[in-house]
């Protein structure tokens, strides 16, 4: 099949929903499809000009060069352009709508571009309105949605709608040092500055638990600067890490904090599952995907600082429930793998032909 992802812009820095994309479109490609990825420019160079041609000869360079956080297979076509029609469109069996702002755009592609999916990744009301939102579910397209809490969103506007969830790289994201040697007074915790992060909460939590625990250590990594609110000498803080870092920043830690508002997975929650870490996490929708409250996490109301505090403390002064947590977790992370679910995806755009 000749497939193409249409994402919204480039991402600079690491993002989720880019990731998950990037990540299929490698394995397709493995499994012999030809595949093709529009980044969208046209918002990308609004601040040195608004002639198109001039936005198109722009972003010849950022084909060659991007996305330098993460590694694209080669045989992935790459297509930057400002122009918001069909032009830079390659014919194709598929096209998919990766975002909220990319969904119109492909909804009105001829027929040339191909069968027309939306791969519906979040609630994405952060730059539209609600009602914005529901309307891209109304487009006709074929919507696949990453997890059961958006199934229950967008059935209600396509009763066809089909499900397939994000999966780890547990080639990548793994147990590499024993979940029974790692000091339980390490955590990590992604930094952000997206209020939907919740990341003001996790540092309250922390605080209560630094004040109660003072060898209390903790590990962040971001793509932001590092804040003056994490500028602590117990805090470390690494800066747009590759996978293999973050790997190695799970892996040392055994605790891992998340104060997610609102995400429609949450990828760094998993992936320290997966690397043998025991979750403390809000209890956002997305994090239902994959953590079960007392059974492979400890889970806690969004928003509420002082539950997530104690559930902290809990794991750092109950070793028995703390490693029972960490080991159910990352044997749960693994029993569903990319391959797998590039399979579903697979089979689900078969069947559209």
């Amino acid at each position: 099949m000749k497939i193409t992802f249409c994402l919204p812009s480039f991402a600079e820095h690491p993002i989720g929903g880019f990731k998950m994309v990037f990540e299929y479109a490698n394995r397709l490609s493995k499994n012999g499809h030809k595949v093709n990825i529009v980044f969208l420019t046209e918002y990308k160079f609004n601040r040195y000009t608004s002639n198109l041609k001039l936005k198109k000869l722009m972003s010849i360079p950022f084909n060659w060069f991007y996305p330098n956080w993460f590694k694209l297979d080669r045989k992935v076509s790459k297509i930057a352009t400002p122009y918001l029609d069909d032009r830079d469109f390659p014919n194709s069996d598929i096209v998919v709508a990766t975002a909220v702002n990319t969904a119109q755009i492909v909804s009105k592609l001829p027929k040339r571009c191909g069968e027309k999916y939306y791969f519906i990744q979040g609630f994405e009301n952060w730059t539209v309105p609600d009602e914005e939102v529901y309307d891209t579910y109304k487009l006709g397209m074929k919507n696949i949605v990453v997890s059961n809490w958006l199934y229950k969103i967008v059935k209600p506007y396509d009763p066809n709608v089909k499900v397939v969830k994000n999966p780890i790289d547990t080639g990548v994201f793994k147990v590499k040092k024993s979940i029974y040697d790692r000091n339980k007074f390490s955590l990590c915790m992604l930094y952000h500055k997206s209020e939907m992060k919740g990341i003001p909460v996790a540092l309250k939590a922390i605080d209560l638990v630094k004040e109660k625990y003072p060898d209390l250590k903790v590990t962040m990594f971001g793509v932001h600067q590092q804040g003056e609110e994490i500028k602590k000498e117990w805090i470390t803080y690494y800066q747009k890490v590759k996978a293999d870092k973050l790997c190695e920043i799970y892996n040392n830690t055994a605790i891992f904090v998340c104060a997610s508002v609102n995400e429609g997975f949450g990828l760094t929650g998993a992936e320290s599952m997966a690397c043998g870490n025991a979750l403390a996490s809000t209890s956002y929708k997305g994090v239902f995907e994959y953590a079960v409250d007392k059974k492979n996490a400890l889970l806690s109301p969004v928003n509420n600082y002082v539950e997530l505090a104690n559930n902290i403390i809990k794991l750092i002064e109950d070793d028995e429930l703390r490693i029972k947590l960490a080991e159910d977790g990352s044997k749960s992370i693994g029993r569903y793998s990319f391959e797998e679910a590039t399979k579903i995806l697979e089979d689900i755009f078969t069947e559209g032909l």
